[in-house]
């Protein structure tokens, strides 16, 4: 006995969205949803027929909770809270995955309003369906916890998760023919326009959000960017002052390792190093000692070279006097 006004049957990857500018990459695990869609109670709420969706997520996000009654409190934007029924348009009879992640599931549209409006949807090639499954995110993966039925939506995030194929993306919106396929579903004259502009007023808003979201994006993208510029710069100001600074050291080095090799001071590879190098104190401390050095040393004892002296002589008039050779050269002596 048939039950339902139509079954349909889905497939789609949960790796695989299908889509590279819309939607959120969730990072399902397969392992995870194995488990769940093969845990006992999800098992049970399939056997039962109460894996139920509906027309929208709308029902369930107004609730704030995925698990809904047969009427739901919703609380309007004057303040005021309406009941409001919550009837279901679908129902999972069957679903599997395999090794690979395809996850097959079979939909059965259910004989009444709902399941009338979601059959003329589906008839125009409009919308597809969702799972609704709780978890959450961690790290980059979404993890779920349980699997509690599929929605019919606008956007499917994976996009092949319909039951047509899409035959041309420059298909016409052709408002008319889909209002026709909602009458020919069973939906009535005075219903179908109602029921297109609330899908269509979702489809706006779920549009929006995907906006946002690639706004966002993009705006990460670009600030990455500035930053990854501000770092290059820096970098490359580093690396320039870094080649000064070694063409200064070897140019420091050329100076004074000529002076070690000519100089009359013994110039040791240690003081060498504090010469060129300069930056503690104990190489200040060995270039002290080694101007004391030269200080002491009595250049008017060494040999006339090609050295140039390390101290100008000044020039100071003597005056003679009683005992110096320079006087006794010019005077008599008396004995």
């Amino acid at each position: 006995m048939n039950n339902g006004l139509q079954k349909i049957e889905l497939k789609f990857n949960i790796f695989d969205t299908g889509r590279e500018y819309t939607g959120q990459q969730r990072g399902y695990i397969l392992n995870n949803v194995k488990q769940v869609i093969n845990s006992p109670k999800v098992q049970e709420r399939l056997r039962l027929r109460e894996m139920v969706g509906y027309v929208g997520h709308g029902l369930r996000e107004m609730a704030g909770k995925l698990t809904l009654g047969e009427k739901i409190s919703v609380k309007m934007a004057n303040g005021q809270m309406m009941v409001v029924d919550a009837i279901p348009s679908n129902v999972t009879i069957a679903m599997s995955i395999d090794d690979d992640g395809n996850f097959a599931h079979t939909q059965e549209v259910i004989l009444n309003d709902e399941g009338r409006k979601l059959l003329g949807l589906h008839n125009s090639k409009i919308g597809g369906f969702s799972w609704a499954a709780g978890g959450g995110k961690i790290g980059s993966n979404t993890i779920i916890s349980d699997l509690l039925g599929f929605d019919y939506v606008h956007n499917p995030l994976f996009s092949s998760n319909r039951g047509y194929i899409l035959d041309s993306a420059d298909d016409i919106y052709d408002r008319e023919a889909i209002l026709d396929n909602l009458s020919a579903a069973g939906v009535s004259n005075e219903q179908r326009e109602i029921v297109l502009d609330t899908f269509t007023a979702s489809a706006v808003f779920e549009a929006a959000q995907y906006r946002e979201q690639l706004f966002a994006s993009q705006q990460v993208i670009a600030d990455q960017h500035e930053k990854q510029s501000e770092l290059q710069l820096l970098l490359d100001s580093t690396t320039n002052e870094t080649d000064i600074l070694k063409n200064t050291l070897v140019t420091r080095y050329d100076l004074f390792k000529q002076l070690q090799n000519t100089s009359l001071l013994n110039i040791s590879d240690q003081v060498l190093d504090a010469l060129v190098n300069m930056n503690s104190p104990d190489h200040a401390e060995i270039v002290q000692k080694l101007l004391l050095d030269a200080a002491s040393i009595d250049t008017s004892q060494l040999p006339i070279g090609t050295h140039k002296p390390l101290y100008a002589k000044r020039n100071i008039k003597k005056e003679f006097g009683y005992g110096d050779v320079e006087s006794a050269l010019d005077r008599g002596m008396y004995d």
